[in-house]
């Protein structure tokens, strides 16, 4: 509900009639306008009868490949399914109007994903989506902003605006909520009402964290992930430029001879370390002696001929200090290491990777982790979806072999970032 300020009306005793009149008329107009708002936003929540009908076209979908559960079974019955036509147009949204896009204060990688689902969503039903800058204050600080269409060349159904822009196109009561808020959102969450399911019809704002949308229950509601918004993953000028200059020219490294371990700490250590979300009991959870156990152990078996290998650690580790001091590597090898406090690392011959703008290290970060000859990861996390996808995709496009491996299990081609494994 609108929550709307309404003023007594008694200003004048010699007009009790017409202020009356004038009180009733203003309550009136205020109640038709609280409930056409709320009615606006209701509409992009998915209705029960829209429910059953998808419920009916999943099962005739999932009968013609033998996919039919006892449970599934069940409901068909529930509903009547053979009685009812096999496709009923469920309510939709007769206009080309964009869909907006709130997302949270989440990591970058964690953007992509959510951003590559919303626009596929989009996409399905002859729809753009417009988002707006996002903050990601525990990576780089709360008046950081960051547009990822500054970073990737985007189709042009997918826009980017600064977040001042958010007041002048949206207001808090034309958005719903994608099953709970979340903190980053920059919308009332007292106005804007939580949907179990959204109908993408009718959808004008949309503040979701596009995670669990895909549960089986749920997944046959939605378009399928088909497309990649992310295409060919064409960095822009500025960021090949920078890769050009700090990690080929500066640092001599040649993707074809670069190995990447990619060892994720920060709020790992919080969160799946401690059994939230997706379980982690990989290397990330350990100390720095497992992680370098870990990485000697592999470069061991690694044969680059007569080429010694460039050995890239992606971190976000803290204590490179002690990070350092576990490292036995050949003097043969060159070892960069990104987004680690330099000192120790610096003095005991590392490279480090290091700029006064942590987003630039990070951007470079994905950039070398896309384009290595190897990449080695373990446990779960978001990073290594995207990563995978942006592999698939580069070894597609440049005609090379990038292998990817994740717990020591190679991963297979895969060219959508999907929000699942």
């Amino acid at each position: 509900m609108v929550k709307t300020r309404i003023f007594p009306c008694y200003t004048c005793d010699y007009a009790i009639k017409a202020s009356f009149r004038t009180c009733y008329l203003f309550f009136v107009m205020v109640k038709v306008t609280i409930l056409f708002q709320t009615s606006i936003a209701s509409c992009s929540c998915l209705t029960s009868d829209d429910r059953d009908i998808l419920d009916c076209a999943a099962y005739h979908d999932k009968r013609m490949h033998s996919k039919v559960s006892k449970s599934l079974v069940n409901r068909w019955e529930e509903l009547k399914c053979s009685s009812s036509p096999l496709i009923t147009p469920i309510q939709r949204k007769q206009s080309t109007d964009p869909i907006y896009y709130l997302s949270t204060d989440e990591g970058f990688a964690s953007h992509m994903v959510q951003y590559n689902v919303i626009w596929n969503w989009a996409v399905a039903v002859n729809r753009t989506v417009i988002t707006f800058d996002f903050r990601a204050p525990d990576h780089y600080g709360d008046s950081y902003y960051i547009s990822v269409c500054d970073i990737f060349v985007l189709p042009e159904s997918f826009q980017c605006l600064g977040r001042e822009k958010q007041k002048e196109r949206i207001r808090d009561s034309d958005c719903v909520f994608l099953r709970h808020t979340w903190r980053g959102f920059t919308i009332n969450p007292s106005i804007a009402p939580v949907c179990e399911n959204v109908n993408v019809y009718n959808l004008t704002c949309l503040a979701a964290m596009l995670f669990d949308w895909d549960r089986p229950d749920s997944i046959h509601l939605y378009p399928p992930i088909k497309y990649d918004l992310f295409q060919n993953y064409t960095f822009q000028p500025f960021y090949d430029r920078l890769f050009h200059n700090w990690i080929v020219k500066s640092y001599n490294m040649n993707m074809d001879n670069t190995v990447v371990f990619h060892w994720r700490r920060g709020d790992q250590l919080l969160t799946r370390c401690k059994g939230m979300f997706e379980p982690d009991n990989s290397v990330n959870c350990g100390s720095p002696q497992d992680f370098v156990g870990a990485v000697n152990k592999t470069t061991a078996t690694l044969d680059f001929g007569a080429a010694n290998p460039a050995i890239y650690i992606s971190t976000n580790e803290g204590n490179s200090s002690t990070l350092g001091k576990y490292f036995s590597l050949s003097v043969t090898h060159t070892t960069l290491i990104s987004i680690c406090n330099p000192d120790y690392l610096r003095s005991n011959g590392y490279i480090i990777l290091q700029s006064s703008n942590k987003f630039k290290i990070t951007i470079l970060d994905i950039m070398v982790s896309c384009r290595a000859k190897l990449f080695y990861a373990w446990g779960a996390s978001i990073f290594h979806r995207f990563i995978r996808s942006c592999r698939s995709k580069v070894a597609l496009k440049e005609g090379k072999e990038l292998k990817t491996f994740v717990d020591g299990r190679k991963q297979a081609f895969d060219p959508f970032p999907r929000n699942s494994d």
